[in-house]
């Protein structure tokens, strides 16, 4: 993609410039669990001036040529999934029960005042529940089978057989970690900050937009990159296979 195509998907634009990640959040354009959805589509779909955005892509693009980000539509898919696990994985195991436990004391302190935050909490505790699994699942299932296949383990590509499947439920599980992440948000009121926000509201505000800009981050790499590129080793594996037999 080496020109501005507003007729691209919005997942596509991440994967092929990731750093065009921080345009599409400024403008709640979802590339994530949403990231089939065109340019255009987006901006129709956000009331958001087209050229406005494409503004703001080009300018991004254009000041890419001493940039250094990893480019994973490249990198061997094992160092993809060694990058999913110790970076989005790690931060969700390390900063999850800390943020429960900080959502905890907020609402032991302010739920008369601010009774939303309830429902955040039951929001909140659903969506750990789901990530934490989804990320075990992965590293203990998925993620070996995915290097198995790139290295051409004998045996154990076996395990491919069931990838496909296997991504197709990863897919269905982002668009539920995703509606969560869209429910805490609408529950805190976009994060907005209220007048009567102790250090610790404010904190826990913060560490949730970190959370759903992470979360936005890893869900595309995972959609938008892992699942294309392990769908094309598994084509790969069965044209050797049938050439051989």
């Amino acid at each position: 993609m080496s020109e501005i195509d507003l007729r691209s998907s919005v997942g596509r634009w991440v994967a092929e410039y990731p750093q065009v990640a921080e345009v599409f959040e400024t403008f709640r354009i979802d590339y994530g669990c949403d990231g089939d959805q065109t340019v255009e589509e987006a901006c129709w779909k956000n009331g958001l001036e087209t050229l406005r955005v494409q503004s703001r892509l080009e300018r991004v693009v254009a000041a890419l040529a001493d940039d250094e980000t990893q480019d994973w539509l490249h990198a061997p898919v094992n160092q993809l999934c060694k990058h999913l696990t110790h970076t989005h994985h790690a931060l969700l195991k390390r900063e999850l029960p800390r943020l429960a436990q900080l959502i905890a004391d907020v609402v032991a302190d302010h739920r008369e005042t601010h009774p939303e935050l309830l429902e955040l909490q039951q929001t909140f505790l659903a969506m750990c529940d789901q990530m934490l699994m989804h990320t075990d699942i992965q590293e203990e299932v998925v993620f070996p089978a995915i290097v198995a296949l790139e290295r051409q383990e004998g045996a154990r590509l076996r395990i491919a057989i069931d990838l496909r499947r296997a991504c197709d439920a990863m897919h269905q599980q982002h668009q539920a970690i995703g509606q969560r992440l869209w429910e805490v948000r609408q529950t805190m009121h976009d994060f907005a900050r209220p007048a009567d926000a102790c250090p610790r509201y404010r904190q826990m505000l913060q560490t949730l937009k970190r959370i759903e800009r992470d979360t936005h981050d890893h869900i595309h790499k995972e959609t938008y990159i892992l699942a294309p590129r392990v769908a094309a080793l598994t084509r790969r594996r069965k044209a050797c296979e049938r050439s051989s037999s």
